[in-house]
């Protein structure tokens, strides 16, 4: 067992640590990758490409990240502890309750990428529609 003193200078060295590595990527972002703010598309190294990276990905990596991200490590349980509980109705009700909004995703995105290319995310999109 390590003593009180001991552990609060380990607590205290990790958090500089991650102050410095949150510190550096803040400069990172804000000082070499801002020199795209006036809008220049074309720059592959610009903050407006950092963040969005606008047309480099196709349909594919695109769908199968936001499924990723969506599925994180608890589909490797969620899935069989439905099939137990509830048989093969819900293992089927399961399966297309998380696909059913990327199915949908697939329909909607191309048509919201040609009613306004130049948005950053889902919310530019409403304001513009909607004002």
């Amino acid at each position: 067992m390590i003593s009180q003193k001991a552990a609060y200078v380990i607590i205290y060295v990790v958090l500089a640590a991650c102050s410095c590595v949150a510190g550096s990527a803040g400069y990172f972002v804000f000082k070499v990758l801002r020199k795209d703010a006036s809008g220049n598309d074309g720059d592959k190294s610009g903050a407006d490409f950092w963040y969005s990276a606008r047309g480099t990905q196709g349909p594919v990596s695109l769908g199968l990240s936001f499924f990723a991200s969506a599925m994180g490590g608890w589909v490797l349980f969620s899935a069989p502890e439905v099939g137990i509980l509830s048989g093969w109705w819900g293992t089927i009700g399961y399966a297309l309750a998380s696909s059913l909004p990327f199915a949908m995703f697939a329909w909607l995105g191309p048509i919201i990428r040609r009613r306004f290319a130049a948005g950053f995310c889902l919310t530019d999109w409403v304001r513009q529609r909607f004002g």
